[in-house]
């Protein structure tokens, strides 16, 4: 029903005032009065008590249309009713039915579902005006009014984002950004050409949040395609293509200079392996230790940090904890010298504190498990160092665990007092330094005086946020980069992420992924959730992983141009007895890392854990071998 003429109500006057002004756009405002002369207005009173109500909350201009939000309700029927949505002698019915637990609040008997969001049709460009009326329902003749309301309307034409293109393989690249065309009523393709002649064409609906949020839209607008280039320095450019009206748009172009990405020169059986861990005579002789991060003091000795410390007996475990650190002499650096506590047990090096991010749910415990460590001189005349070491929190209930972010803790070595067989203690710096998908310090190293820590992007898994999982769907974000003073480390304000050149940003959603060859795909070639980055004294920069999904026989290193890469393409490096079988269960590997104190000039220092324990005192537990060297990049 349309409105009914009404001389009481006066809520027309500002669109009538605003016709005296505007006179290119008369003809719509004079169709728009006349269609709803007659309503109530939005808050004029209804002596009957028949007429509908309702609030019109928002209206705005998306793209080339004008989006309205708000509820309605009809005192007669408790079911949800429509809106007519109407612009430019065009009007549309909308049923407001969606969830609007404020209204319910109010209006308890007619409950939640009275909500709408609706846009009207595509529109020139410009100035438009957009009213929003209610017919009335069962008793009573009297329609509703929410409101009308000027809009400047934007261009039909698609936008976007073209944000990357990096080398992915050989001869193979890939960009990524977004695009979104606001009258196509769907996901919308972009083409990407290379020096002018056309590449490919793709399809922008890859889920992307952020730009649904921007856009207006739940729609996937996302793109990331991987195509042919060929070798040399090349031009790529990307187009948002059109549908509807408008016209296509180029979303801009960039430089890079495609090469052959030949693979690190690394690769054939580890030459030599050691166990990771105390001496023969020592009370803790058979600990089991996994994820070992070692860094190098500037004395030569090495300090470690372990995951999972534990020692079976008999009936199951003698202990387990899940942090430990020990010091190693120069001489020997695969021989820790650790503290023994009360009941023949390691030391925890950092525990928990009140406040654990995000807190555990009943019956689990909060942990903290050592990603990576680097050491700094504590000053310019100080003989010691001051060792950082990042940690993931860890909500754990049996094998089940919940990522709570990263913390930082710290301790000074004192070459002058080692702790030979003393407790190292960490002091914890920040537990909340990095939330949940940020886990920058997984990897890290020192350069140029500044800490740079590095974090992988999850896969993808259909889990709750914060599930840690052995990935079945290895979709990968890419591996991006920060770095801070070190008298900064704890303030996560001072951290500054690479954005690509030579530039940093103090936003960390700015964060550029560096460049990671892999297959077609580029997934399984990258680090599933450990990693290790060291600058090698012998072979330069350095990464060394376990590729997907983790438990496996062998490692990937790669070698980059510099702490943000290029990277090479991985070359693989099997390890010995990583497929065993012991009473009829699979005895695997993981946790690879580099460790430089190993390297020489011709091998190249790594390590990894083996869960194959009791055999063989060089297999088992964490152990560190070498593999024929890589040159420098």
């Amino acid at each position: 029903m349309q409105p009914s003429q009404s001389q009481g109500s006066n809520r027309h006057r500002p669109v009538r005032s605003q016709l005296a002004r505007r006179a290119s756009v008369s003809f719509v405002f004079l169709a728009a009065v006349s269609l709803l002369a007659g309503c109530l207005g939005p808050n004029e009173f209804d002596p009957t008590g028949t007429a509908p109500i309702g609030s019109l909350d928002v209206v705005e201009a998306s793209g080339s249309s004008i989006r309205v939000i708000g509820w309605a309700i009809d005192p007669d029927t408790t079911a949800p009713i429509d809106v007519s949505v109407s612009s430019r002698q065009v009007a549309t019915g909308h049923r407001a039915d969606q969830p609007r637990p404020d209204v319910a609040a109010v209006h308890r008997s007619h409950g939640p579902f009275h909500g709408f969001d609706a846009r009207t049709q595509p529109l020139p460009p410009g100035l438009n005006q957009v009213c929003v009326w209610v017919d009335n329902v069962g008793r009573g003749s009297q329609a509703r009014l929410l409101g009308c309301r000027d809009v400047v309307t934007g261009s039909d034409d698609p936008t976007g984002n073209y944000e990357a293109v990096q080398q992915v393989g050989q001869n193979r690249i890939r960009v990524s950004g977004w695009a979104y065309d606001p009258d196509a009523g769907g996901p919308s393709d972009v083409s990407v050409t290379v020096d002018g002649a056309v590449a490919g064409r793709f399809r922008a609906d890859r889920s992307r949040p952020d730009v649904s949020s921007f856009v207006r839209s739940d729609l996937g607008h996302g793109f990331v395609a991987d195509l042919d280039a060929p070798v040399g320095d090349r031009t790529i450019c990307v187009v948002a293509e059109n549908l509807g009206g408008g016209v296509r748009r180029s979303l801009g172009c960039k430089n890079l200079d495609v090469d052959s990405v030949p693979s690190a020169a690394a690769g054939g059986d580890i030459r030599s392996v050691a166990a990771v861990g105390p001496g023969p005579q020592h009370p803790l002789q058979r600990i089991d230790r996994d994820a070992g991060a070692s860094t190098t003091l500037r004395d030569g000795s090495v300090m470690w940090f372990f995951g999972d410390s534990f020692e079976m007996n008999g009936t199951g475990f003698a202990y387990f904890l899940n942090n430990t650190a020990a010091w190693a002499a120069a001489s020997n650096p695969a021989e820790t010298r650790d503290g023994v506590a009360q009941g023949r047990r390691p030391f925890t090096f950092a525990l928990p504190m009140t406040g654990f991010p995000g807190g555990c749910p009943s019956g689990w415990s909060p942990v903290m498990w050592p990603m990576s460590a680097v050491n700094v001189p504590v000053g310019t005349t100080d003989s010691r160092d001051r060792v950082i070491v990042f940690l993931v929190n860890i909500c754990l209930n049996g094998t089940n665990a919940q990522s709570r972010g990263v913390s930082v803790a710290d301790f000074v070595y004192d070459p002058a007092a080692p702790p030979n067989g003393g407790r190292v203690t960490g002091t914890v710096l920040n537990q909340s330094l990095f939330p949940v998908g940020t886990e920058y310090g997984t990897a890290s190293m020192v350069i140029d005086g500044r800490v740079h820590a590095y974090q992988c992007g999850r896969p993808s898994d259909t889990r709750p946020p914060g599930t840690i999982v052995w990935p079945d769907d290895p979709v990968f974000s890419g591996c991006t980069v920060a770095r801070v003073d070190p008298a900064e480390v704890a303030n996560p304000t001072r951290w500054r992420y690479w954005t690509g050149g030579n530039n940093w940003s103090a936003r960390p959603d700015e964060a550029a992924t560096m460049v990671m060859p892999g297959d077609a795909g580029g997934d399984r070639f990258q680090p599933v959730a450990s990693f290790s980055i060291v600058e090698d004294p012998h072979h330069g920069f350095t990464m060394v992983y376990s590729p997907w999904p983790g438990y496996t026989d062998r490692l990937f290193i790669r070698s980059g141009a510099s702490p943000t890469g290029p990277w090479t393409l991985p070359s693989t490096v099997r390890l010995p007895g990583c497929f065993d079988r012991l009473g009829g269960q699979e005895q695997l590997c993981y946790a690879g890392t580099a460790q430089p104190w190993r390297s020489t000039p011709t091998e190249l220092g790594v390590g990894w854990f083996d869960q194959f324990r009791y055999l063989d005192p060089a297999r088992g537990g964490y152990v560190a071998g070498s593999t024929a060297s890589i040159p420098r990049r």
